[in-house]
């Protein structure tokens, strides 16, 4: 199926990957800029500190930023 085509909703697979036990990190930063309050956010979506942005980043495999 070509891109942007899916049937799928982004709600639903938002919905199984946080089933799945996964997590979305939000940079502070970003959630600042754009008046972004942890109470804004979904289930399973966290706005990290600094420090936890710097963890993150210097322990992960892969990185995916969007």
């Amino acid at each position: 199926m070509p891109w942007g085509q899916s049937e799928t909703q982004v709600a639903e697979l938002y919905a199984e990957f946080v089933k799945a036990g996964r997590k979305v990190a939000v940079c502070p930063h970003c959630a600042k800029a754009c008046g972004l309050k942890g109470a804004d956010l979904p289930d399973g979506a966290e706005i990290l500190t600094e420090e936890g942005l710097a963890n993150l980043f210097g322990g992960a495999d892969r990185i995916l930023d969007y």
